[in-house]
């Protein structure tokens, strides 16, 4: 598959994906290795504000200005998450309130990058 039809898959599956469950969904590509080995730089991201996060799941969340971030969720508490990168040795420094929370991971694509 080239990187046009891999486009068009991607697009397709979103629009599919929004038109079946009636919500906003939002794509993004993976910086760093946090995440691996289930996610790799490069793959492809789909989540939606409305899915509810639960332990185990992937969120994304605001770090800094313009800085996203998708972690595991490995706690809740009535304050909000505790996250962390599959890749890492240490919790993330912060627990994430629920309202800092963009949304929830409901599909990832490899791109094998």
């Amino acid at each position: 598959m080239n990187r046009v039809q891999f486009w068009l898959f991607i697009g397709f599956l979103a629009f599919t994906i929004a038109y079946v469950t009636v919500q906003p969904i939002y794509i993004s590509g993976l910086e760093g290795d946090s995440m691996e080995p289930e996610l790799s730089e490069g793959d492809i991201i789909v989540y939606s504000q409305y899915a509810t996060p639960e332990e185990g799941s992937i969120v994304v969340y605001e770090y800094e200005e313009d800085t996203q971030v998708g972690h595991r969720v490995i706690e809740e508490t009535e304050s909000g998450y505790i996250t962390k990168g599959d890749n890492n040795d240490y919790k993330d420094a912060e627990k994430i309130r629920h309202d800092e929370i963009e949304g929830s991971v409901i599909v990832t694509v490899p791109t094998g990058d």
